[in-house]
């Protein structure tokens, strides 16, 4: 289940548009600016992980990874990764921060032939599944580098596709079908699937609506890979 490779590729530049405009822009609020430039706590969302030392990967992680790397309990070892690592990584240069520029370039299609299996503890996608060609292989290689008995942790707007009008790379749907099942659609909506139907080895799957203080439609995916 993919859209087109060649709609996804040809509207990457939009993509990279977007985001150096937001990394430039004068006006940037006081948030984005110690997103931008400090550490930030480890999300309370994830405090099952108890190892002393959490090795986290984040899917698609644009140029600023929402993943914090502060917990006082534990050494948090974060990699991003994002298809458009070396333009991001060059923007972060251009501003100053060549020390966040460390984003390595890889798709979340193909995750599992560049990171080694059963290897973090957290995999986690924030905002990006959407934009993706194959968001259900994305998710199935997201298990595949977990180990086992650790999370993957999904985190999408509702409908994103129809919100947009798919426009650009918003060509998915992700909803909510029933209490802790997620569904996934085209614009064809005759395509849809049933996400919790699709994956394997799987010992816990929770998905549910969350309020990130903005008014858009947020649902969490909570996977647990079985041990």
């Amino acid at each position: 289940m993919e859209t087109s490779f060649a709609v996804w590729s040809d509207n990457l530049p939009e993509e990279i548009s977007f985001w150096k405009e937001w990394l430039n822009d004068q006006s940037i609020n006081k948030e984005r600016i110690e997103m931008i430039n400090k550490p930030f706590p480890f999300s309370a969302l994830f405090n099952q992980l108890s190892d002393t030392t959490i090795k986290v990967l984040d899917v698609g992680s644009g140029p600023v990874t929402t993943v914090g790397t502060l917990l006082p309990s534990a050494t948090i070892e974060l990699t991003a990764c994002d298809p458009l690592a070396e333009e991001y990584n060059s923007m972060l240069r251009a501003i100053g921060l060549a020390e966040r520029a460390n984003i390595q370039k890889v798709a979340g299609e193909d995750l599992s032939k560049v990171f080694e299996k059963n290897s973090f503890d957290l995999v986690h996608s924030a905002n990006a599944l959407d934009h993706a060609y194959d968001p259900l292989l994305c998710i199935q290689n997201m298990l595949e580098v977990c180990k086992p008995g650790g999370w993957v942790v999904v985190i999408v707007i509702e409908n994103e596709g129809e919100r947009e009008n798919y426009h650009g790379l918003h060509q998915w749907n992700f909803y909510l079908s029933k209490p802790d099942q997620v569904s996934l659609c085209s614009k064809n909506k005759n395509d849809s699937i049933i996400i919790n139907n699709q994956l394997k080895g799987v010992q816990q799957f929770k998905a549910y609506s969350v309020d990130h203080g903005s008014n858009l439609p947020i649902i969490q995916i909570d996977i647990q890979k079985s041990a």
